[in-house]
């Protein structure tokens, strides 16, 4: 499954095996940049998306929309990832004016609120370390990791001079890895240190991007597109380039637990998995 957001403010779950809508839903206002993000409510898939000064909760099994204001009407909603913390889960969320503050998802506690941080991280990732909920934020060109749990917040210098468009996270090996697509690289680092991985890896065009992690063949696997037509393959063990993928229009990747590549091409969606050596 995949769920999308269009300019016309129309969300979407897809069935990626038949390439076909499965529902759709209307979102209401949209803002410059709608973040989504999905996450299990009492069993049940629920997809959340900004729209505006609001969390839209939409379950597309029964087609209910739940609307958690969260932001005054002279302040808006930027990035959101969504993370489950001691069993509840919950979506951390961005705002221009009121910065980081964590919003329970389950019906009946949504105006249960915890302000985190009064900066603004233009763009938000959750990951699960140890049992451990963090989420990795970025604002110009300093790293934010949060413990969730704790309330423990610390912060690591990025690559000075440049702005850092998405971000991605995953637990690699019992490491936490977040990473960042700037203009001309990629780059990971380890949140528990805030070090770098590797060097920045390059791009062969200066463009910005999108950023995912995943598995494929078994190998922990970073997707970005650079706004160019390309979609780029990284290894994170050794920080290689694995290849660059020829896609017009290639914008927003995820990748899936099966190590399909899943790539919005403004209005189409291209599926991509590795063939084997034995297939036909």
């Amino acid at each position: 499954m995949a769920v999308t957001v269009n300019n016309d403010g129309w969300t979407s779950l897809w069935d990626l095996s038949q390439g076909r809508t499965l529902t759709d839903h209307h979102i209401g206002r949209l803002v410059e940049h709608n973040d989504i993000d999905w996450i299990d409510i009492d069993a049940q898939p629920h997809v959340v998306v900004n729209e505006g000064t609001r969390l839209l909760v939409w379950n597309p099994i029964s087609a209910e929309t739940r609307v958690i204001p969260v932001a005054e009407d002279d302040d808006d909603i930027g990035a959101v990832s969504c993370i489950e913390v001691d069993g509840s889960p919950v979506a951390a969320v961005a705002t221009d004016k009121s910065g980081l503050s964590i919003w329970h998802l389950t019906p009946g506690e949504e105006e249960r609120r915890r302000p985190f941080w009064s900066s603004w991280p233009g763009a938000l990732a959750s990951t699960t370390t140890d049992e451990e909920p963090l989420v990795f934020g970025v604002e110009d060109d300093t790293g934010y990791v949060w413990n969730l749990r704790s309330g423990a917040m610390t912060s690591f210098p990025l690559s000075p001079n440049t702005l850092h468009y998405s971000v991605a996270c995953a637990t690699i090996d019992g490491v936490p890895i977040g990473m960042t697509c700037t203009m001309t690289s990629v780059e990971a680092w380890n949140l528990l240190t805030g070090r770098p991985l590797f060097a920045p890896m390059l791009k062969e065009r200066s463009a910005s991007g999108c950023i995912a992690i995943g598995l494929i063949d078994g190998i922990p696997t970073a997707a970005s597109t650079d706004g160019n037509d390309n979609l780029y393959l990284w290894n994170l063990r050794n920080g290689q380039r694995v290849m660059t993928i020829r896609l017009p229009r290639a914008d927003q990747v995820v990748l899936t637990p099966d190590g399909e590549i899943v790539v919005s091409l403004y209005s189409d969606i291209v599926v991509l998995h590795r063939k084997a050596a034995t297939d036909h």
